[in-house]
């Protein structure tokens, strides 16, 4: 989680007003208004939240497998089977039903990773990056 994702302007997919939520999310409030929010901080914040989607997604599937090897009788099969399920219902609820968990840890840390550089941006207008 040490570099995020650069995005063009056409492949921003968050609006001004959404990105102000993420940034919120991930930093609190700072002295911006969404109106000032530039195309470059839709990018920033989206990349965080495609960043911590992504961490999120992972976790959860490191938990899932930690969950299915907890048995001290599990074979190798039934892990590797149990593996998939976890996959294909790790997908299904985040693709299918758009519900996204996100973990404090995983946003603690990309808080902690970038919250001088969007202090930075607010202060100066420019990224450290």
């Amino acid at each position: 989680m040490g570099h995020l994702k650069q995005f063009s302007s056409n492949e921003l997919v968050i609006n001004k007003g959404e990105a102000f939520e993420i940034l919120n999310f991930f930093f609190g409030s700072f002295r911006i208004s969404r109106e000032q929010l530039t195309n470059e901080d839709r990018g920033f914040a989206q990349a965080l939240m495609v960043e911590a989607v992504d961490a999120s997604n992972s976790m959860g599937k490191i938990e899932g497998l930690f969950k299915s090897s907890a048995s001290p009788y599990c074979s190798i099969t039934s892990l590797a089977k149990s593996i998939v399920r976890q996959s294909i219902t790790s997908w299904w609820k985040n693709g299918k039903k758009n519900e996204v968990v996100i973990y404090n840890s995983v946003k603690n840390t990309l808080t902690a990773n970038f919250k001088s550089v969007w202090a930075y941006r607010v202060e100066t207008g420019e990224y450290l990056y």
